[in-house]
């Protein structure tokens, strides 16, 4: 059901009373279920110490791991139809192979073998056992992962923990696009490819990893906190702060 003209104009006069201070622009995209547009608008400018106006048609934003959440999304609707199973670890193996050959670095230093198979669960709930640089000490590397857009960044991530035994954040949804051909589909499917500011907001790897990454993580973050999964007698060990 569409929005009332007066409702639309509220929705733009609300998000033009956002930007009166001076403070950076924005772009407001909103669809209904059936990824039809209710109201888009532009407001402000790129940045305080930027003249260009925000466009709904051609402002890209770099969102980062919000697009963890429209993965996620993405391969829950293609559990629910049947088509990727959560705790299969034989779907992972025969879709990306790559990680049952993957070795732990618990120490950062002396891969061992895995004690657990990865399964879909481990990878959408940060369990798998992955880890980002600019987070964990154990991972030495000179920039963020995809800092470079290179997919090998990801692709070559090590294991740090026994998969299933702790949760961490990590990159282990990237696998995910990567590897699955449905998911590009579902995301077009369900419009979540279609939001306006289009080239950062979707769950596509491939793409995301082809341009260079905006960020540049400038500090690391001297303490880690582990949340062992329920049931696990894994303990983190010497290197869980630093």
């Amino acid at each position: 059901m569409p929005l009332s003209t007066k409702a639309v104009e509220n929705v733009k006069s609300t998000i033009d009373g956002f930007v009166k201070d001076g403070s950076p622009g924005l772009v407001f995209h909103a669809i209904d279920r059936s990824g039809k547009t209710l109201v888009e608008h532009a407001s402000g400018t790129l940045g305080v110490d930027s003249s260009e106006p925000m466009n709904t048609q051609s402002t890209v934003f770099w969102i980062a791991s919000c697009t963890k959440l429209v993965t996620a999304i993405a391969v829950l609707q293609l559990v629910e139809q049947g088509k990727i199973p959560l705790d299969d670890a034989e779907f992972i193996k025969k879709t990306a192979p790559e990680l049952s050959e993957k070795k732990v670095y618990a120490d950062g230093i002396n891969g061992v073998e895995q004690e657990n198979s990865i399964t879909m669960r481990m990878l959408l709930s940060h369990t798998a056992g992955f880890g980002y640089s600019f987070i964990d000490p154990r991972i030495q590397a000179d920039r963020p992962e995809g800092g470079s857009g290179d997919k090998r960044d990801i692709l070559d991530a090590k294991l740090l923990n026994q998969p299933g035994s702790m949760w961490e954040y990590g990159v282990r949804l990237t696998y995910i696009t990567i590897s699955n051909p449905y998911i590009d589909h579902t995301v077009d499917q369900h419009g979540m490819g279609r939001h306006r500011s289009r080239a950062c907001y979707r769950a596509n790897a491939r793409r995301l990893l082809s341009r260079p990454c905006l960020h540049a993580s400038r500090h690391r973050c001297r303490r880690r906190i582990y949340v062992p999964i329920e049931g696990s007698s894994k303990e983190p060990g010497a290197h869980a702060s630093t």
